[in-house]
């Protein structure tokens, strides 16, 4: 998918803490949901995640499902490897960023050439786990609920009718403010399911970990136009 839905897609992976509430209902207002999450980002210098990727077939009704893996060192290094059928290595460091296919023994290598090129790449890579959330959910209409069993759930559809993302359901933790789960609708495909199996911050990561040579006999070629591909 592309970056009309990347700029928004994670933007809803949000989760919230005890609040004031309304007269009446138990949930946090939105904004303060963002408000917090804002805060928690900002803290981030480093981190590593598992994400279960989930979703249907339209031709066939198969499920299909991959485990995507994600390390990230502020401010401009990441590493996401997507396991399964769909299998690549994405690696960004600093105004590089390289897009491996094992099975193809092909390598697209692009250039970031500003600040706002690499942080849309950093988004996009990371499936939003690095981003700032303010910005991400402009153009959004958005509320929040409590669930039964204490977390949020988070809506965000968007104001324009022709988006190409019909809406996002965000499960939130009460606790941490880190991403559980969430549920993808995008216009015209089958919704697209990402939980979060394993979220550690400060692992311990070193720059070398984002260091990457092309296997030997790989094909490297530099696209000529900024397509990449998220991996929805």
């Amino acid at each position: 998918m592309r970056a009309v839905i990347m700029a928004i897609v994670m933007a809803a992976v949000l989760t919230a803490g005890p609040a004031s509430a309304r007269d009446g209902d138990p949930s946090p207002s939105v904004n303060k949901v963002i408000r917090e999450m804002e805060a928690v980002r900002e803290k981030i210098k480093e981190l590593t995640a598992v994400v279960e990727r989930t979703t249907t077939d339209p031709a066939s009704g198969k499920e299909l499902k991959w485990e995507i893996r994600l390390s990230y060192l502020r401010p401009d290094k990441l590493r996401s490897e997507i396991a399964g059928s769909a299998r690549r290595v994405v690696v960004i460091n600093g105004g590089k960023m390289w897009i491996y296919s094992p099975r193809l023994e092909m390598v697209e290598q692009y250039r970031l050439e500003n600040q706002r090129q690499m942080e849309e790449a950093l988004y996009r890579m990371s499936w939003g786990l690095t981003s700032p959330i303010k910005s991400l959910v402009r153009g959004m209409n958005r509320s929040v609920k409590s669930l039964p069993d204490g977390s949020l759930l988070v809506e965000l559809v968007p104001d324009q009718k022709d988006s190409e993302l019909k809406k996002i359901l965000a499960r939130v933790n009460p606790e941490n403010w880190l991403i559980t789960e969430m549920e993808i609708f995008p216009a015209g495909q089958s919704p697209i399911e990402l939980k979060v199996k394993d979220w550690r911050l400060d692992p311990g990561l070193a720059e070398s970990d984002f260091d990457f040579q092309p296997p030997p006999g790989t094909d490297i070629f530099e696209p000529l136009e900024k397509t990449w591909e998220s991996g929805f």
